[in-house]
């Protein structure tokens, strides 16, 4: 009995050592994760503009897996999500993407920060931007011409002369101004036949004070004046809007 008490005991000890993955001798088990995420953003770019339903995305990666991803947003200086309930991002693979909803107008930094299933982060698992939020539509007032609803001008008959402001195979202007608190991406004009768009022309915010574009297109992003070639756009002598 002595005897195969100590076999057992032996064959025990044998078990241990040929066990890697539980060798107490050797450490007790496979090497710690110490290794941290790292973590980028990808849209939207640094000190964009937004308005205030947008999405941010970006990729995270880490040696054995990224388990999450979490926002923290601060909106003129003040925390907008509490710090026990940050937005936790969506993740697929190696990108993670969340998206925003009706935040109101205002300078935004958005940290976002990822953890591997350890708990590791380090600096290089955060990343910061900065963005403007603007809900704000564009005031656009237009001084020249004379503007009149659309109602108005279906029931004006155009071949009464009093009712002519721009012949056919003319140039004509329109003059007007644009208010908004923050910088603008672009302006379009579209001119209109009924429903039906007959000549559309967009410039960007590199439009800047005096330049000239074609057609004729002088002042700033702000202050416009377009005189158009009426021979070289598919006008006729009807009503536009």
């Amino acid at each position: 009995m002595k005897k195969i008490r100590q076999l057992l005991i032996l064959f025990f000890i044998i078990g241990l050592w040929s066990c890697d993955a539980s060798n107490m001798f050797v450490g007790g088990g496979s090497a710690p994760d110490i290794s941290a995420p790292e973590i980028s953003i990808t849209t939207p770019e640094n000190l964009a503009y937004e308005s205030g339903t947008f999405t941010i995305a970006g990729t995270a990666t880490d040696n054995v897996k990224v388990t999450k991803v979490l926002l923290t947003v601060l909106c003129n200086g003040s925390p907008v999500f509490d710090s026990n309930n940050l937005p936790q991002a969506l993740i697929a693979g190696n990108y993670w993407s969340y998206g925003f909803k009706d935040l109101e107008s205002g300078e935004y930094e958005i940290t976002a920060t990822a953890y591997d299933r350890a708990g590791n982060s380090s600096e290089n698992s955060s990343k910061t931007i900065v963005i403007t939020v603007d809900n704000e539509e564009s005031v656009i007032t237009i001084q020249k011409p004379n503007m009149k609803p659309v109602a108005t001008l279906e029931k004006l008959n155009y071949r009464d002369y009093t009712n002519i402001e721009y012949f056919q195979n003319k140039t004509f202007s329109i003059r007007g101004s644009v208010d908004d608190e923050y910088p603008l991406k672009e302006i379009t004009l579209q001119l209109l036949k009924g429903n039906k768009c007959v000549y559309s022309l967009t410039f960007d915010s590199k439009f800047s004070e005096n330049e000239t574009l074609a057609p004729m297109i002088t002042g700033s992003l702000y202050n416009l004046t377009i005189t158009i070639d009426s021979t070289k756009t598919p006008f006729a002598s009807e009503t536009y809007t």
